[in-house]
This record gives structure tokens, C-alpha cells and sequence, in this order.
């Protein structure tokens, strides 16, 4: 789901498709509940660089993020409580934020 998600961003920058053109469209979605591109990027970036440090918090992340599991949902499939994976969410949570802040600098 997370590289379905990436490849249409990917596709959408590209000048032959608008490039940084927005599109703007009618839908019962609530205002804001889209992530801006850019920001989906540097969220993949940072990602990455998590993947690379710790996979089961990436796991995490994405379950979370991309596929929109509850954590409820993602301590039943660890067979975790939901307070240990409440505490893994912060922790990943801040190394996002702290590695995209970085990347904008």
C-alpha cells in the first residue's frame, strides 16, 4: 500500500501530469484530511531512514499511517498490549518529526 501511495505521488510531480500544479476536487472528504504531497515525501524519506534503524517501528508506522490500523488492531496482530504500542507510536513518532525536520534544513 505505502509504494501504491508513493508511485501515484511520484507520478502526479511530474511536469507531463502538472508538475506542482494542484488539483482541487469536489468530495465529501473532510477539509485537511489529505496529506500534502511534499509533506507524504519527506514522511517516505524519513521512513526509510527508520526502516534502516529499527523495521518494527516502521512496521509500526506504516500499519498505522498507510494501511489506518487502530492500535487496538496493531496490538492484537503483535500480540502486544495496546499501551506498549502506544509508547512504540511516540517513539517512531518523534524520529519521523525529528528526521524530517532535519531533511527541511
Amino acid at each position: 500500500m505505502r509504494q501504491i501511495l508513493l508511485d501515484l505521488v511520484k507520478q502526479k510531480r511530474r511536469l507531463k501530469h502538472g508538475g506542482e500544479q494542484r488539483r482541487t476536487e469536489l468530495s465529501d472528504a473532510e477539509p485537511g484530511a489529505q496529506v500534502p504531497l511534499d509533506e507524504l515525501l519527506s514522511i517516505e524519506r524519513a521512513l526509510s531512514e527508520l526502516e534502516g534503524q529499527d523495521p518494527e517501528l516502521a512496521q509500526l508506522v506504516e500499519w498505522h499511517f498507510f494501511v489506518g490500523l487502530k492500535f487496538n488492531e496493531i496490538a492484537e496482530l503483535c500480540g502486544e498490549s495496546e499501551r506498549s504500542i502506544r509508547r512504540r507510536w511516540q517513539l517512531a513518532r518523534a524520529f519521523l518529526l525529528e528526521a524530517m525536520r532535519g531533511a527541511r534544513d
